[in-house]
């Protein structure tokens, strides 16, 4: 389809075929995953169409490219755009989660987890919800607002499965042990390893317990987590960060 498309725009067609051809080809660069060139295809539609009817689903497949391929700024011009015009559009809800992706990774903390707020005010019932929830949480988090973003994440693990859950779990610990409530801290971090099946996040939970055991002045205890990590997940930047904390508890490398 692409290459008929493109073949269709070399050669001038009228302004509602050119149109339509364009906006055909961004649509099949996207669920293509040829993110950049959709963002570029999408964007041209957008300036030679401003008033599309299909300026929403343009804006929000253009943010979306712009968000995998990593330009966060411009990915939340457009879903901006999605957010404050067009409520009423079937991709609303989706363009209320990446806009708080992308301001959560810009760190505007405040306009994150407003975004998240209004999506879990909207569509309690989203089979997202976790998402704009953990959102919330992680806004919070990050603007020292410890308790309530325990209580977000706290949610997430009461009524969700998944890595999602898992990293909420991590995260109750991390905000624990951000107040220094490190008996607290420990267990919760601990709970990542016996409750969820994720490697990534048991490797990150176990070695931050060992730092909190070292706070603790439970150099065994930290010793035996940050073993676990090097054993059971080797191939990780923990079990690196693991070994060096070993080596400075006296633990030698293996040979």
């Amino acid at each position: 389809a692409s290459t008929t498309l493109i073949q269709l725009l070399d050669l001038d067609p009228p302004p509602t075929v050119r149109s339509q051809a364009l906006y055909r080809l961004g649509v099949c660069r996207f669920r293509t995953e040829s993110y950049a060139d959709a963002a570029t295809i999408l964007d041209q539609y957008m300036t030679e169409n401003p008033t599309s009817d299909l300026l929403a689903s343009a804006s929000l497949m253009t943010g979306e490219s712009l968000l995998r391929t990593g330009a966060h700024r411009e990915a939340a011009t457009h879903l901006e755009r999605v957010v404050e015009r067009f409520p009423t559009d079937e991709g609303y809800p989706s363009a209320l989660l990446r806009l708080g992706e992308c301001l959560s990774v810009m760190q505007r903390w405040g306009r994150a987890h407003d975004i998240f707020a209004r999506h879990r005010q909207s569509f309690p019932e989203s089979p997202l919800w976790f998402q704009s929830q953990f959102g919330l949480g992680w806004a919070l988090e990050n603007q020292g607002r410890h308790d309530e973003a325990i209580e977000a994440y706290t949610d997430v693990v009461a009524r969700h499965e998944g890595p999602t859950a898992a990293r909420a779990q991590f995260q109750i610990g991390e905000c624990l042990y951000a107040q220094k409530k490190l008996e607290e801290a420990a267990r919760e971090l601990l709970k990542v390893d016996i409750l969820y099946a994720y490697p990534e996040w048991s490797a990150a939970a176990l070695y931050e317990a060992g730092r909190v055991f070292l706070d603790l002045r439970k150099p065994a205890e930290a010793r035996t987590q940050f073993t676990t990590v090097v054993e059971s997940h080797p191939d990780t930047e923990w079990a690196r960060l693991a070994q060096d904390q070993l080596e400075r508890l006296g633990v030698r490398r293996p040979d």
